[in-house]
């Protein structure tokens, strides 16, 4: 589908920028898999000369429930290693994505980019990047992907953001291995819709504008453009070359589409019996 006017990858709107000061998102560590064990093995035959050497129904319900619950206890046990992975290399890879803005030449990366007439896509706002995003960008919202320790040093806090007439949405979601979830994609694309009606731009962050907060863009994109998640995504990568989207961000990004769709499905069927 090509864009229209106005559409990421117009000539027009496209932009590239980078802060006075500047490193990253590397590539993610694989998830541990947490799995849910079951005994599906099929029941032994009865000797036709003696009991049954089947364990009794309660002893294998036990015995389920205990791997069930080990199960559980794994899945938790992975999502806390994955949250602590991503505080240990977080500003390892926050001074590679600095690098990346500083090298010249092919191996360099522009700190954020221009999506759309409303959108820009980029990594932390740093504290030195604050006039430059207000005045010569007009943004007055900022969604911000990380979880609160990412920006606790370099960025605006909300009332800092406030004091030069910005809004602040957090959504926070784990770095390197995290998916934001249905219903804060849903937050951030009406959050960018209110100022988008507004004339003004909305800067969508995570560390290096690479993973969580091309997920949210994305899902802006399918929202404003009727778009699939590919579409969409292809459309950003051709702004923004360096992103990242991985198979779970893509499949909320599916889940998301597939509401947008059915909604707009509703629309359609009340508006037609209502003629």
């Amino acid at each position: 589908m090509e864009p229209g006017p106005g559409a990421p990858g117009s000539s027009a709107e496209r932009r590239e920028a980078g802060p006075e000061v500047s490193a990253p998102e590397g590539p993610a560590p694989t998830a541990s898999p947490s799995w849910e064990a079951a005994d599906d093995s099929p029941p032994s035959s009865p000797s036709p000369s003696g009991p049954s050497s089947r364990p009794p129904t309660s002893s294998l319900g036990v015995g389920r429930s205990r791997l069930r619950q080990a199960g559980w206890g794994g899945m938790a046990a992975s999502a806390l290693l994955e949250a602590g992975l991503a505080r240990v290399l977080f500003y390892p890879t926050l001074l590679y994505t600095v690098f990346r803005g500083k090298v010249p030449g092919r191996a360099h990366r522009d700190w954020y980019h221009r999506i759309d007439p409303t959108v820009l896509l980029g990594a932390l706002p740093l504290r030195s990047m604050t006039r430059r995003l207000v005045q010569d960008e007009n943004v007055r919202g900022v969604i911000t992907m990380n979880e609160e320790y990412e920006t606790r040093f370099l960025c605006n806090s909300s009332k800092e953001w406030r004091n030069v007439g910005v809004e602040q949405l957090r959504l926070s979601t784990v770095d390197m291995t995290g998916v934001p979830t249905l219903a804060n994609l849903q937050k951030g694309v009406q959050f960018a819709l209110k100022y988008q009606a507004l004339g003004q731009s909305v800067y969508v962050h995570c560390k290096a504008g690479r993973s969580r907060s091309a997920t949210m863009v994305a899902a802006y994109l399918i929202q404003v453009y009727n778009w699939s998640p590919e579409e969409a995504i292809r459309a950003i990568t051709k702004i923004r070359s360096h992103i990242h989207i991985r198979s779970g961000q893509l499949e909320v990004l599916k889940e998301f589409h597939k509401e947008i769709t059915a909604g707009a499905a509703k629309d359609k069927t009340g508006h037609t019996s209502q003629m």
